[in-house]
């Protein structure tokens, strides 16, 4: 079985492409899709402590896990 998702510390690692990514809000403790606009989140960057991308099947062949199929 592949790995489809890796969690990333929010600001430490930050995406380099502009997406939809699955972020952890850990002040209320909240998983939700957020988008990152290259220069940060669209909404609540501030209460966002981890991030990951979610691998859809198709991007199962792409060998990096934590961006978005190009």
């Amino acid at each position: 079985m592949e790995t489809v998702l890796i969690w990333n510390p929010y600001p430490d690692v930050r995406p380099t492409v502009y997406g939809r990514y699955l972020v952890y809000r850990e002040k209320c403790d909240k998983i939700h899709f957020e988008t990152w606009n290259q220069t940060g989140w669209a909404y609540n960057d501030n209460t966002i402590t981890d991030w990951a991308f979610v691998r859809s099947p198709r991007s199962m062949k792409s060998d990096n896990l934590n961006q978005p199929a190009q």
